[in-house]
């Protein structure tokens, strides 16, 4: 037969029309993907990465590792199959695994394999790779896709990202190996992959001794602070501030932000944090704490360990907080200053939201991920300033444009040496330019020029980069980062010494529904109109309890 006849049925309304299409048998058949529009058509078959699982086990005298790579192939070869299986033995040295029907459809499948004593692989003896029971069916989900399994799928992928969150991971999976898995099985997979890179929660307290140890000798000049509970061998708090932190503050605006945030690990416990701010408008890192509460005794700890940082500086130091729990009896020392008009907590809920993912983490875990990501920003803002052209930051150059563009306005009237009046056609300033003063108090406020300040310095004919703080400069920037952080090495980490090992401290779980949020301190609190007294407050018209004096 060199011809087949295709006939083609178009349903059109009632009435039906047909068109026969002679076609050679030679050629290629038709797909059917050719007659329908895009919505119906089959789309191209996904290829996942679980797909090679199938091909994990093949033959009877099959070479693996160890016994514990056996054991997670034959998980992964059962889930790609659409089986499972029962484990008839299961010890250090053998494994015997037969299908979970073979009790009711008596199926031969079966392997069993060993451990050999000469070089510890593990090798199958016997394998019969037939199923007699019912068919096998692949599903979207499988009872044996355990947090074990999809351990070993995204331990690289949680290694670069610590942020990665559950559902994240529940997503990436069905579109990555093709399979669904629960929110429980992707938490604790995401938990397993922070055990084998930190070790334990438990085992995270003991780590805190090395890593004391390894910092102190990879940054010399650094501040490491373990206090342990001498009586029962348990952790009280630590302290870290790296050298290159150290030498960079002295180059930022002397203020410091204070806060407190909670941890979210196991043991929970307080991260006391001091943060500077550079010239470019960011946080600078200094110090942190890491302790079991928030309390007038851990910050008299937090604020002695910083103090021995500040006083050889010789700097006066603003300190701005929220007036946490125990922090204002613990202050017993307000240092005078310049506060350069910033919101009194917005750097320190910066950095708290710059490391939500490390508070996460066991302490020794949530340390060296906050030095690795403080140790890149450092690198990174260096780098990054190298190839500035201006005198002043980026952020504060443009901050003096706009001044200077709103200072054209302004009439500048001499009064005497250094002294000036300034006018517009409403207001009129004092400017004296020797003690850096304007009595609109915004100078004062910022450390920064403001526009009747700039209107005198030109009118006075002088440079205006001269009455600019140099904190605010290029120079001083790369100074900041100029002082990296030393990475360090965990080859030779260890905790087996008796001498280091450290209980984790006892905690008691706290009234109520765990919160994840922390909670703003009045200060931060956003300001409303309350409709019944028409007052701004923290209070609406249900709440109001304000006395009305209305005209009667």
């Amino acid at each position: 037969m060199d011809n087949v006849l295709v006939t083609v049925v178009k349903d059109v309304g009632k009435s039906c029309s047909s068109t026969s299409v002679v076609v050679d048998d030679c050629a290629e058949m038709i797909d059917e993907n050719d007659y329908l529009g895009d919505g119906f058509k089959d789309g191209p078959q996904k290829f996942f990465l679980s797909d090679e699982w199938g091909s994990y086990l093949s033959h009877a005298g099959q070479k693996f590792e160890s016994i514990a790579d056996f054991r997670d192939k034959l998980r992964k070869f059962a889930v790609q199959s659409g089986f499972h299986y029962v484990l008839s033995r299961n010890d250090s040295i053998y494994v015997n695994a037969v299908c979970a029907n073979r009790d009711v459809d008596h199926c031969g499948w079966e392997v069993l394999g060993s451990v050999a004593s000469i070089n510890q692989c593990f090798y199958i003896t016997r394998f019969n790779n037939v199923h007699t029971c019912r068919g096998m069916i692949r599903n979207r989900s499988h009872r044996q896709l355990g947090s074990k399994i999809v351990r070993t799928c995204i331990e690289s992928t949680v290694c670069l990202n610590l942020g990665l969150k559950p559902r994240e991971i529940m997503s990436n999976f069905k579109s990555t190996y093709g399979y669904e898995i629960s929110y429980k099985v992707a938490s604790r997979a995401k938990k397993r992959c922070v055990e084998k890179m930190y070790g334990s929660e438990c085992d995270s307290f003991s780590m805190l001794s090395w890593f004391r140890e390894a910092v102190l000798e990879t940054n010399p000049g650094s501040s490491v602070v373990l206090e342990v509970d001498e009586s029962t061998e348990r952790f009280k708090r630590v302290f870290v501030s790296y050298a290159g932190q150290i030498q960079g503050f002295k180059f930022s605006l002397p203020v410091l932000y204070v806060d407190g945030a909670f941890g979210k690990s196991k043991y929970k416990g307080q991260i006391l944090a001091a943060t500077g701010r550079n010239g470019n408008k960011g946080f600078f890192p200094l110090a942190l704490c890491f302790c079991d509460s928030e309390t007038e005794e851990n910050w008299l700890f937090f604020f002695k360990n910083l103090k021995a940082l500040l006083e050889p500086q010789g700097r006066i130091i603003t300190f701005i907080s929220d007036r946490g729990v125990g922090l204002l009896k613990a202050f017993d020392l307000i240092f005078p200053g310049c506060r350069y008009g910033i919101m009194a907590n917005g750097i320190a809920e910066s950095f708290n939201n710059w490391i939500v993912a490390e508070r996460s983490l066991p302490p020794f875990a949530m340390l060296d991920q906050t030095r690795m990501k403080e140790m890149k920003m450092m690198s990174e803002r260096s780098v990054e300033s190298k190839s500035w052209t201006t005198k002043l930051t980026p952020k504060m150059e443009k901050r003096l444009k706009e001044q200077l563009d709103r200072s054209r306005v302004f009439r500048v009237i001499a009064s005497h040496e250094n002294v000036y009046e300034v006018r517009n056609d409403k207001y009129s300033y004092s400017v004296d330019i020797s003690t850096r003063t304007c009595s609109c108090v915004k100078w004062q406020i910022n450390c920064f020029p403001c526009a009747h300040a700039l209107a005198a310095i030109q009118g006075a004919r002088l440079d205006v980069y001269d009455f600019i703080d140099p904190y605010f400069t290029a120079e001083y920037y790369r100074m900041c980062y100029s002082f990296p952080i030393a990475p360090l090495s965990n080859v030779d980490a260890s905790c087996s010494s008796t001498e280091d090992f450290i209980l984790p401290p006892v905690t008691k779980r706290p009234a109520g529904r765990p919160k994840s949020k922390r909670i703003a301190s009045a200060g931060e609190k956003k300001l409303i109109r309350c409709g019944r007294c028409n007052k701004m407050g923290h209070h609406n018209k249900k709440s109001c309890t304000e006395p009305l004096n209305m005209l009667l």
